[in-house]
Protein backbone atom coordinates (compact mmCIF):
# COMPACT_ATOMS: atom_id res chain seq x y z
CA UNK A 1 0.00 0.00 0.00
CA UNK A 2 3.02 2.38 0.21
CA UNK A 3 2.95 2.75 -3.34
CA UNK A 4 -0.83 3.99 -3.41
CA UNK A 5 0.19 7.52 -1.95
CA UNK A 6 2.99 7.50 -4.46
CA UNK A 7 0.53 7.19 -7.52
CA UNK A 8 -0.70 9.92 -9.66
CA UNK A 9 -4.36 10.50 -8.94
CA UNK A 10 -7.83 11.94 -10.37
CA UNK A 11 -9.03 12.66 -6.82
CA UNK A 12 -7.35 14.30 -4.04
CA UNK A 13 -6.91 11.63 -1.04
CA UNK A 14 -7.35 12.70 2.47
CA UNK A 15 -5.67 11.10 5.84
CA UNK A 16 -8.58 10.42 8.18
CA UNK A 17 -9.89 8.23 10.97
CA UNK A 18 -13.21 7.17 10.81
CA UNK A 19 -14.97 4.45 11.99
CA UNK A 20 -16.86 2.19 8.94
CA UNK A 21 -18.60 -0.65 8.35
CA UNK A 22 -18.11 -2.88 5.57
CA UNK A 23 -21.52 -5.41 4.19
CA UNK A 24 -20.97 -8.15 2.12
CA UNK A 25 -24.23 -9.79 2.84
CA UNK A 26 -27.98 -9.27 3.05
CA UNK A 27 -27.96 -7.27 6.48
CA UNK A 28 -24.26 -8.33 7.87
CA UNK A 29 -21.98 -5.30 8.55
CA UNK A 30 -18.60 -5.47 9.76
CA UNK A 31 -16.39 -3.08 11.69
CA UNK A 32 -13.73 -1.44 9.82
CA UNK A 33 -11.95 1.88 10.28
CA UNK A 34 -11.63 4.29 7.22
CA UNK A 35 -7.73 5.49 6.93
CA UNK A 36 -7.55 7.20 3.69
CA UNK A 37 -10.88 8.88 1.35
CA UNK A 38 -11.05 10.79 -2.24
CA UNK A 39 -14.09 11.22 -3.98
CA UNK A 40 -13.52 8.04 -6.03
CA UNK A 41 -12.44 5.34 -3.30
CA UNK A 42 -11.29 4.57 0.64
CA UNK A 43 -8.87 2.52 2.26
CA UNK A 44 -9.66 0.81 5.33
CA UNK A 45 -9.15 -1.48 8.17
CA UNK A 46 -10.51 -4.60 8.37
CA UNK A 47 -10.37 -7.61 10.68
CA UNK A 48 -10.79 -10.34 7.48
CA UNK A 49 -9.07 -9.95 3.72
CA UNK A 50 -11.65 -9.27 1.45
CA UNK A 51 -11.43 -10.97 -2.35
CA UNK A 52 -10.00 -8.78 -4.86
CA UNK A 53 -12.72 -7.65 -7.50
CA UNK A 54 -15.73 -8.37 -4.56
CA UNK A 55 -18.22 -5.87 -4.29
CA UNK A 56 -18.91 -4.58 -0.98
CA UNK A 57 -20.75 -1.79 0.93
CA UNK A 58 -18.92 0.82 3.09
CA UNK A 59 -21.21 2.57 5.19
CA UNK A 60 -18.94 5.79 7.29
CA UNK A 61 -19.88 9.05 8.27
CA UNK A 62 -18.24 12.23 7.29
CA UNK A 63 -17.99 14.98 10.06
CA UNK A 64 -20.04 18.11 8.76
CA UNK A 65 -22.27 18.38 5.85
CA UNK A 66 -23.28 21.95 4.68
CA UNK A 67 -25.45 22.42 7.18
CA UNK A 68 -23.28 21.17 10.17
CA UNK A 69 -24.81 17.79 10.69
CA UNK A 70 -22.47 14.80 10.15
CA UNK A 71 -23.38 12.78 6.60
CA UNK A 72 -24.06 9.07 6.77
CA UNK A 73 -23.09 7.59 2.97
CA UNK A 74 -23.63 4.05 2.11
CA UNK A 75 -21.63 3.37 -0.99
CA UNK A 76 -21.34 -0.08 -2.76
CA UNK A 77 -17.44 -0.51 -3.96
CA UNK A 78 -15.23 -2.90 -5.50
CA UNK A 79 -12.21 -4.24 -3.79
CA UNK A 80 -8.97 -3.17 -6.00
CA UNK A 81 -6.38 -3.98 -3.24
CA UNK A 82 -5.53 -6.03 -0.72
CA UNK A 83 -3.01 -6.94 2.27
CA UNK A 84 -1.67 -6.57 5.67
CA UNK A 85 -1.15 -3.24 7.01
CA UNK A 86 2.12 -1.11 7.09
CA UNK A 87 1.81 -0.42 10.89
CA UNK A 88 -0.20 -1.77 13.85
CA UNK A 89 -3.61 -0.32 13.38
CA UNK A 90 -5.23 -1.07 16.71
CA UNK A 91 -7.05 -4.75 16.37
CA UNK A 92 -6.54 -4.52 12.20
CA UNK A 93 -5.47 -7.34 10.32
CA UNK A 94 -5.87 -6.38 6.51
CA UNK A 95 -6.04 -3.20 4.44
CA UNK A 96 -8.77 -3.23 1.39
CA UNK A 97 -8.59 -0.25 -1.42
CA UNK A 98 -11.90 0.16 -2.36
CA UNK A 99 -13.29 2.45 -5.44
CA UNK A 100 -16.44 3.56 -4.93
CA UNK A 101 -19.31 2.35 -7.72
CA UNK A 102 -22.47 4.80 -7.46
CA UNK A 103 -21.56 7.45 -5.54
CA UNK A 104 -22.93 10.07 -7.53
CA UNK A 105 -24.40 13.92 -7.88
CA UNK A 106 -25.11 15.51 -4.47
CA UNK A 107 -23.28 12.82 -2.81
CA UNK A 108 -20.43 13.05 -4.52
CA UNK A 109 -20.35 16.83 -4.78
CA UNK A 110 -20.48 16.62 -0.77
CA UNK A 111 -17.94 14.48 -0.26
CA UNK A 112 -15.33 15.71 -2.81
CA UNK A 113 -15.88 19.23 -1.57
CA UNK A 114 -15.36 17.79 2.46
CA UNK A 115 -12.28 15.84 1.05
CA UNK A 116 -10.45 19.21 -0.61
CA UNK A 117 -11.27 21.31 2.46
CA UNK A 118 -9.72 18.14 4.32
CA UNK A 119 -6.21 18.01 1.86
CA UNK A 120 -6.27 21.99 2.41
CA UNK A 121 -6.21 21.54 5.85
CA UNK A 122 -3.61 19.06 6.00
CA UNK A 123 -1.32 20.58 3.75
CA UNK A 124 -1.70 23.66 6.06
CA UNK A 125 -0.78 22.10 8.91
CA UNK A 126 2.15 20.43 7.24
CA UNK A 127 3.55 23.27 5.91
Amino acid sequence: FGSMSQERRLHPRAVVRLPAQLGRGKDSWEESLLFDLSAAGAAVHTHEALPLQSEVRLRFRMPLGEDGEPIELTVTTLVVRTGPPEQAAQHYSHVAGLHFLDLRGEAFDRLRAHVWAMVDQQATEHA
